[in-house]
């Protein structure tokens, strides 16, 4: 699966959150993309176990934090064209 290139509106609205300091660029890393993801899923495979339900929401909301860091340096590396991707600051 080959992702969409972003459309105007999106590519203003990343634009917008590196401004701002939501966001940095960063270069793509494939090694620190399967980290992240592999970050996500120990934490998944711990999440039932957790009988805190504040601890248990805080690894899930790491997990997806992971994931969407993995995800960024994954598509971005898929892009041979742009060797850049966005994490969060």
């Amino acid at each position: 699966m080959s992702p969409r290139p972003l459309d105007p509106d999106q590519l203003a609205a990343i634009e917008a959150l590196v401004r701002a300091g939501r966001l940095r660029r960063t270069s793509a890393d494939s090694r620190r993309a399967e980290r992240f993801l592999s970050q996500c899923q120990d934490g998944l495979d711990q999440v039932n176990a957790i009988t805190s339900s504040n601890i248990r929401y805080n690894v899930a909301y790491d997990a997806q934090v992971w994931t969407g860091m993995g995800l960024g340096l994954s598509i971005a590396r898929a892009r041979s064209r742009r060797r850049s991707a966005y994490t969060l600051a």
